[in-house]
């Protein structure tokens, strides 16, 4: 008995060594870890997130098992409860501020929760969205919490502190001299770079990276600051000025808008809340550690080789390709803010006006404007408000403005308040206690509001992802974590229950339900962690083989074997449907016209279906389906052109101002009826089509189809009407050219032959021409 106690005792002695070790290597590891590029899909994303889910599991595993190895604590006597009524709990929130960092923690974590309730897709609000893994959705949302509070209870040494800063800074060094090698094509960064591309180093992402080291560079210069004074070597001192150079180096190489600002606002910070709260040594030393810093950075800018210009985009008179109509965000301009004022106010205007989703309804007047779409929506009802001009963005490029439309203007006050809960706590703890801290307190505190605040003015213009929002959720657990490790005798301390005399000891069977939670917590993050992250991981390598395959019929099985695999590993996903589904697309186009397999228009409309129910917001899956319905239409099949023109009437309800987009999509609407011979209906569409507005190309292009079909009728009169405009508002050679051939069958049988000669003439002298 006397031994397995004695175990006991040295396990729980060494278990919060485990955490730090944990929580440090998460830190490190997660903005470092990458697949290779042809490994994996999501090859920046998916590794990242699965290891920082992971780890936190991990980390809530040994919390919770060193929570169980405690005795219990005994239940309130009457007098206990006394001491927790509301005027208790304000007097030691007046006391000590700092609790109000946790209760902001609190109050996000409901807010997110209720507002994925109410979700328009609380599957994507769970789990997050499919084209970003790492982003914000609740799943993500508790693995930082969880991180947070494992760090902030779980530090109780000023040592501990340190080696985590320095877990931090270490992690940027690395990442930035990747991100730093990358500019100067020593690294490979899996595309080339331009002129508009920002490095990405291990994080995958511009402006990703550059919010991470907006986080790590104010740290690195407070640990060299505090170095420095007590060290007398010149090589240290200097290998600490080139780690601060080499992160903002590389932070300038983003080319970030908001990580070049978040960095300026964070050094002022730095040295002028330093100026007031520091010895004056020691803001000089910061002030002289950051002015070499920014010189060599400057210097060292100075000698790198221009980038060629980006590629210019493709003409607007080149075919509609309907992905581009719900896909990618288009590239930014070269402009200071770029789109960014049309962004914002289109997201107020969303805030604000709360239209809502088709077949979704409304909910109560009010809720949605308090608890938003639901997280990770941004991408899907951002059309709704958006136009043509601004074009699809899958973030607000503000994170305040991000959060108030997924999450109501709650979510978007409590965003706020984290960061301002977390600066006036600091503030406080200064002014009310600055005599009795010591220069390495003080230091701690104001790294910590540099390293906020800038990061609060980087929000503003950009919104990272998984390895900052990491950062910043560790890093705010500091500040109650910083008040344990150097607590404050004039300050109360953390409130504990009272020894008081009438306090109970905890019946048996409680003791039991502890453990009994524990299991049951420890087998739900297990199911978690490998459902929902490892297969994931999995399943996502496997379609990254099956997309090498060779699109080829004799490939065909081994494709569809490794798409399978894929969906089998992460049925609930829609990327891997219709990636199977593109693949038997791709497939097909290699068949003659007209023998196509029927079979194989069943399996594609098949994938689409599954797409479309793990997805049914998404603008891609909506469109893939009406597509195929058309093909299966073309092929012979019955019913199923209504229900595709219901899907291409509900993806233009997702985005009302898209009037452009909503021309083409008639148009391929009347093509699909053209082509299964109901001429008739294809007219009406055109009709349609020529209804909305919309620019020239797009107008011609509708005017051709319809003069094409005129033809088909036997009514060469409307037909040359039609053809006709489309002369006189087209300036596409080849457009004109296929009109000028078009009107001379027209003008042959309407019985002018010699406007049929004229016009025929007109198509062989442009036809030449292109030739030639």
């Amino acid at each position: 008995m006397k031994d397995k106690i004695l175990a006991k005792v040295r396990a729980v002695l060494h278990m919060p060594t485990a955490m730090e070790g944990l929580w440090l290597a998460t830190i490190l590891a997660v903005p470092l870890i990458i697949a290779p590029h042809d490994s994996m899909i999501f090859h920046y994303q998916l590794p990242k997130i699965v290891l920082l889910r992971g780890m936190v599991s991990l980390l809530a595993v040994l919390w919770l098992l060193r929570w169980l190895s405690r005795p219990p604590s005994p239940v309130a006597s009457d007098q206990e409860r006394a001491s927790m009524g509301w005027q208790a709990f304000k007097g030691r929130i007046s006391d000590e501020p700092v609790r109000l960092v946790s209760m902001g923690v609190l109050a996000f974590v409901l807010i997110n929760v209720f507002s994925t309730i109410f979700s328009v897709s609380p599957g994507v609000s769970i789990w997050g969205g499919f084209k970003l893994p790492d982003g914000y959705g609740l799943h993500n949302v508790v693995m930082f919490i969880v991180l947070f509070l494992v760090v902030a209870k779980n530090i109780s040494t000023q040592m501990q502190i340190w080696r985590l800063l320095a877990a931090v800074s270490s992690s940027g060094g690395v990442v930035a001299v990747i991100g730093v090698l990358q500019r100067f094509h020593a690294i490979s960064s899996g595309a080339p770079l331009t002129s508009v591309d920002g490095v990405v180093s291990t994080i995958g992402d511009p402006i990703v990276l550059g919010a991470f080291l907006v986080l790590t560079v104010p740290i690195t210069i407070g640990l060299a600051a505090t170095r420095i004074s007590k060290s007398f070597s010149f090589g240290e001192q200097a290998l600490w000025v080139l780690l601060i150079s080499v992160q903002m180096l590389a932070l300038a190489f983003t080319l970030s808008l908001g990580a070049a600002v978040g960095l300026v606002v964070a050094l002022g910070v730095f040295l002028a809340f330093g100026y007031f709260a520091m010895e004056q040594a020691a803001t000089i030393r910061v002030a002289a550690v950051s002015a070499i810093a920014v010189s060599i950075t400057l210097l060292s800018m100075s000698f790198v080789s221009d980038l060629p210009d980006a590629a210019s985009p493709e003409p607007v008179s080149q075919p509609f390709d309907e992905r581009e109509f719900l896909g990618t965000a288009p590239e930014p301009g070269d402009d200071f803010l770029a789109k960014r004022p049309e962004i914002w106010a289109s997201s107020v205007g969303l805030a604000v006006s709360r239209p809502s989703l088709p077949s979704k309804g409304g909910l109560v007047p009010g809720l949605r404007f308090m608890l938003g779409y639901g997280p990770e929506t941004f991408s899907y009802v951002f059309p709704l408000n958006a136009t043509e001009a601004i074009g699809l963005h899958d973030d607000a490029q503000n994170a305040f403005l991000h959060r108030t439309v997924e999450l109501g203007l709650l979510g978007g006050l409590s965003e706020m308040a984290l960061y301002l809960v977390a600066i006036a706590a600091i503030i406080w703890l200064f002014f009310r206690h600055i005599e009795e801290m010591t220069s390495d307190h003080k230091m701690i505190l104001v790294v910590l509001t540099a390293a906020l605040v800038g990061r609060m003015a980087q929000q503003m213009f950009d919104i990272g992802r998984g390895s900052d929002t990491m950062l910043f959720w560790v890093l705010l657990a500091l500040i109650p974590a910083a008040l344990r490790a150097w607590p404050l005798s004039s300050g109360s301390q953390s409130f504990n229950f009272g020894n008081y005399a009438m306090s109970r000891e905890r019946p048996v069977y409680l003791q039991g339900a502890r453990v009994a939670l524990v299991l049951l917590l420890v087998v739900a993050m297990g199911w978690l962690v490998t459902d929902k992250s490892v297969n994931v991981v999995r399943a996502d390598a496997v379609a990254a083989r099956a997309e090498m395959v060779e699109t080829t019929e004799r490939n065909r099985a081994e494709a569809l074997a490794l798409f399978d695999e894929a969906i089998e590993l992460a049925p609930t996903l829609p990327n891997y449907y219709r990636l199977r589904g593109d693949f038997l697309v791709a497939v097909n186009e290699t068949v003659p016209p007209g023998l196509e397999s029927n079979a194989d228009l069943e399996e594609i409309y098949a994938d689409r279906v599954m797409a479309l129910r793990a997805d049914p917001l998404a603008g891609e899956s909506l469109l893939d389906m009406a597509n195929i319905g058309f093909n299966l239409t073309r092929a012979g099949y019955e019913g199923l052109d209504a229900d595709a023109v219901e899907q291409y009437k509900e993806l233009m309800a997702l985005s009302p101002n898209f009037s452009e987009s909503h021309a083409l999509l008639w148009i391929l609407v009347a093509v699909a009826y053209m082509d299964a011979g109901q001429l008739e209906r294809s007219l009406d569409f055109l009709n349609n089509a020529l209804s909305v507005e919309s620019s020239d190309f797009t107008h011609a292009k509708a005017l051709f189809i319809q003069g094409a079909a005129y033809s088909e009728l036997g009514e060469p009169g409307k037909a040359i009407d039609s053809l006709n405009m489309v002369l006189e508002i087209s300036s596409d050679p080849k457009m004109m050219m296929e009109t000028y051939r078009m009107l001379a069958n027209a003008y042959s049988d309407s019985g002018e032959p010699q406007l049929a000669g004229e016009h025929y003439e007109r198509y062989i002298l442009i036809r030449d021409s292109d030739q030639s």
